[in-house]
């Protein structure tokens, strides 16, 4: 049995009767019509479209792996792949149109590799848990070492307690 179109009626609500269009899931009163992807006039860059022409897929997924795109890789990515179809397309007769597009996807990713180079800078400033802690057993370790005041390292001792309970308070928060 050949499948049906998944619309419904506004109407009614019962399910269409006609058949998809070839290769879509809606007859054609039903959008079955509409061009997908770039081809479509509200198409802008295709980050969060469901379609993704076969042809761009390996480039995209080449994009993704690369080692230098972290956090912002996915748009990246999108840019990089879309940046590769405009050069492409220079020398037709729309260049003026994709020069300027270009011009404004090269913007783009600059400011967003600018974002994702400050991101990293970010995180190296960061400590990480397992640093922390090796941090804090090295001062307490050196207290150990050089204070002998049985008073005062218990007092050194309840100070970094209360200290490390506040900041993991605060990280909860």
């Amino acid at each position: 049995m050949k499948p049906r179109c998944h619309a419904h009626s506004r109407r009614t609500k019962k399910p269409c009767k006609n058949y998809p269009m070839h290769g879509k899931k809606v007859c054609r009163p039903h959008g079955g019509l509409t061009p997908l992807g770039p081809a479509h006039g509200a198409f802008k860059h295709g980050r969060y479209s469901k379609f993704l022409p076969a042809r761009f897929l390996a480039r995209y997924e080449e994009a993704l792996a690369d080692e230098g795109l972290v956090e912002l890789r996915d748009e990246i990515a999108i840019l990089d792949l879309r940046l590769t179809v405009l050069v492409q397309k220079i020398g037709t007769s729309k260049s003026r149109e994709v020069f300027e597009e270009l011009v404004d996807l090269f913007e783009q990713r600059r400011k967003l590799a600018e974002s994702e180079r400050k991101r990293l800078v970010e995180m190296q400033q960061l400590m990480t848990l397992e640093q922390g802690n090796a941090l804090l057993a090295a001062v307490l370790d050196s207290c150990r070492r050089h204070v002998t005041d049985r008073k005062a390292l218990g007092a050194i001792g309840a100070d970094l307690a209360r200290l490390v309970a506040n900041t993991v308070g605060n990280a909860a928060q």
